[in-house]
Parts: structure tokens; C-alpha cells; sequence
């Protein structure tokens, strides 16, 4: 009986430097400078404010875009007031924008 003659592995080749510079960029990204934190509290203690105000959803989302406007936050950092926009869609039960918003 012929034996089957055994099938060679293709190999993957891998940039492994371009590879490594992609990972490097995304955890630059990841890393939060102090100015970024400093934007994000402000925004996140003027958004307080809001809320101790009984605004309502739609005002506290208003002032949050100018405020990520106007305070020029990183995109880095947005991720986090998109977080609190939809905690307070949840405490104020608007489900269907907190869902929009996680």
C-alpha cells in the first residue's frame, strides 16, 4: 500500500517590525497625559454640577458636546464622557439612549 506523502506547512511570514510599531502606536494611545485627565475632570465636575441642578438629559448633553469642544478633549479620552453621558441617560431613565451610548 503507497503511504501519502506528508504535505509541507505553509509558513506565515510576519513583519515583525511593522507589527511592533503597531503595537507601540496603540499604547502611546492608551496612555493618558496629565492635561487630558485634567480636561476630563473639569468637564466631568461641570457635569456634575448639571446634574445636582436637576438639568435634564437634554441639556446635560448639550453642554457636554460644548464642553468637548470647547475644552478641545482628546479622543482618547472621549470614550470616558460618553461613559457618563449614557450613566445618566440610565439614572434618568432614557434606556434606549444609554444603550445607543455604551
Amino acid at each position: 500500500m503507497p503511504q501519502p506523502k506528508p504535505q509541507k506547512k505553509k509558513e506565515l511570514k510576519v513583519d515583525t517590525k511593522a507589527l511592533q510599531a503597531k503595537e507601540n502606536k496603540l499604547c502611546s494611545d492608551l496612555v493618558e497625559s496629565p492635561t487630558s485627565k485634567n480636561k476630563y475632570k473639569l468637564l466631568q465636575n461641570q457635569i456634575k454640577e448639571l446634574e445636582k441642578a436637576n438639568a435634564s438629559y437634554k441639556q446635560v448633553t448639550v453642554r457636554c458636546m460644548e464642553l468637548i469642544l470647547s475644552l478641545k478633549v482628546p479622543q482618547k479620552m472621549q470614550w470616558r464622557v460618553f461613559l457618563d453621558m449614557a450613566d445618566f441617560a440610565k439614572r434618568e431613565s432614557k434606556f434606549d439612549e444609554a444603550r445607543y451610548l455604551f
